[in-house]
């Protein structure tokens, strides 16, 4: 209720200075706007944005942007990207769904060619505490190799434009669960066999110096006690020749699809802000 009542009063206070700018300090107003960035809702984000702006416009018209804004100025955007990582965390934390993750990868990686260089940055950067809570080892085999290839090819993508923000993406399934590691070198190996070109086995190959830095315990233990399990092949889907009664769990498999798609419309909202 006291969330509902402040997000009310933010948004008819947003419409107040769209028609008029009310005498309100410039600092407080400013430490109001950073305040609603880190909002959950989209709509409070925008219009912290849209208040961002009057407050610009006017403290420039008043003549004090040399004494406000330069001092402040050059904290918003840290606080944005902050206020963006501290939702993502929240939802990943509240929506702890191994294949969700693999969803949002794909989400990201067809929103980021079209997005600024600094909200390229930023998405990447989001998906941090979703990949590190993952238990990789608990993912069926085609949706571990799915992600996989989707991160190699981000990193082959992205690598020479955001080389951190890459690298973290390796570094934060390597800080999850301890068995991710044994589990991505060796879907790495494994899908080395079948590829067999210069160019995976180079991006592999960064991929794995980016799990040693971040746990190089586990990255030597993995690769020296690796047991090569079977191929990979492809996955075909073989047409049923018979029906079959519908399985006792599609009514919590539809309900869990429901849940999911809730929390990809919320992560979408998150990613729509930075674009």
């Amino acid at each position: 209720a006291d969330a509902a009542i402040s997000a009310s009063y933010f948004l008819g206070l947003v419409r107040c200075f769209e028609d008029d700018f009310l005498p309100l300090s410039e600092s407080v107003l400013l430490l109001l706007i950073m305040y609603h960035y880190g909002s959950r809702g989209l709509n409070l984000r925008r219009a912290a944005h849209r208040l961002l702006l009057l407050w610009k416009a006017h403290v420039q018209e008043e003549g004090k942007w040399e004494s406000v804004a330069v001092a402040t100025v050059s904290v918003v955007e840290s606080t944005l990207d902050a206020n963006q990582r501290g939702l993502s965390a929240h939802l990943a934390a509240a929506h702890p769904d191994n294949f969700l993750t693999t969803k949002l990868l794909m989400e990201v990686s067809k929103r980021l060619p079209s997005v600024s260089e600094r909200g390229a940055r930023q998405m990447l950067e989001i998906l941090y505490p979703w990949l590190s809570q993952q238990k990789l080892a608990a993912l069926k085999p085609s949706q571990l190799i799915d992600q996989i290839k989707l991160i190699l090819h981000l990193t082959s993508t992205y690598i020479s434009r955001f080389p951190r923000e890459v690298e973290g993406l390796w570094v934060a399934m390597a800080k999850g669960p301890s068995m991710n590691v044994k589990v991505i070198i060796g879907c790495l190996l494994d899908l080395g066999i079948t590829k067999r070109s210069e160019s995976y086995l180079f991006h592999a190959n960064r991929a794995c110096t980016f799990l040693s830095r971040a746990e190089p315990d586990l990255t030597v233990r993995a690769v020296v006690n690796f047991e090569p399990g079977p191929p990979v092949a492809p996955i075909t889907v073989m047409p049923s020749r018979s029906s079959s009664k519908p399985s006792p769990s599609t009514s919590s498999k539809t309900r869990s699809q429901r849940h999911s798609r809730k929390i990809e419309s919320d992560f979408k909202d998150l990613l729509q802000s930075l674009t």
